[in-house]
């Protein structure tokens, strides 16, 4: 538990246990400390950076540039060069926070950095950096200063679908924050959809996903309820998760409380 500042508490500790073992969705009231259990994650899966510095990376470009244009003959013309990422030295893994708001984003960005001494990148659609126009080798670069990056869904799918990043090859932690969402045409239901159930499930990187209400969609009976809990457990490869003994929760979580007033009423003449 080193750099952790928040002690965590015993149902956390359970839940992160559970979590080491298999994808789970953790389901927990707001204000329980679900991002805690996910910060320990973090401290598991983490793994050290391997930087490449900007001239390196030029350096990495014009050798790739020359032997491009001497095998092919080409002129020194930029638009026929192509670069690929593989000549530079890989990466290890890194974990990907997913969040569906923008202000979520620096929040949960914040939340880590507190709690950890890892190196967090941070990308939404309001991003100074413009992270919509990065190109490979920009992601390359960006990647290797990071080991976990918090994304906005939309963008991580972008980055995704470019084939700047993939979940077999760069990705160990996949952690999807109101992981409720991950239906119908949302963004986390389609990078499940299109990115993870579609590769072999030894390649697959870890789940964890959290929630304070599992069932988003509005269920009619006892058997609807039942199956929206299955498909969302379906669409993130996970089970849904809680603490045994609710009473551990008292304490930690503000709960409403019923006051019972009486009072005598007097008819008005």
């Amino acid at each position: 538990m080193e750099n952790i500042t928040e002690l965590p508490r015993p149902y956390q500790l359970e839940l992160f246990e559970q979590a080491k073992n298999k994808n789970v969705i953790a389901y927990l009231d707001t204000g329980s400390g679900k991002t805690l259990v996910s910060v320990l994650l973090i401290q598991t899966f983490a793994l050290p950076l391997v930087k490449v510095s900007r001239s390196a990376l030029l350096a990495k470009l014009a050798e790739s540039r020359y032997r491009d244009s001497e095998s092919q003959n080409l002129s020194s013309s930029s638009s026929h060069f192509k670069f690929n990422t593989s000549d530079l030295p890989a990466q290890p893994k890194k974990i990907v926070f997913l969040v569906p708001t923008v202000p979520l984003v620096s929040q949960q960005a914040s939340k880590i950095r507190r709690n950890t001494d890892v190196e967090v990148g941070e990308y939404s659609r309001d991003d100074n950096s413009s992270v919509s126009y990065w190109d490979a080798v920009g992601w390359y670069h960006e990647i290797s200063k990071r080991q976990v990056l918090v994304f906005t869904p939309q963008i991580f799918l972008n980055v995704l679908r470019h084939g700047f990043m993939s979940l077999d090859q760069h990705i160990s932690l996949l952690i999807f924050d109101e992981c409720h969402h991950t239906i119908k045409n949302h963004a986390y239901r389609i990078i499940m959809s299109e990115f993870y159930h579609t590769i072999e499930i030894e390649n697959r990187p870890k789940i964890f996903g959290m929630t304070a209400s599992p069932i988003h969609q509005k269920s009619m009976t006892h058997i609807e309820t039942i199956e929206k809990m299955k498909e969302l457990q379906y669409n993130l490869d996970c089970v849904v998760v809680t603490v045994e003994n609710r009473e551990d929760l008292k304490g930690y979580v503000p709960q409403a409380s019923e006051l019972l007033l009486e009072y005598d009423y007097e008819q008005p003449d």
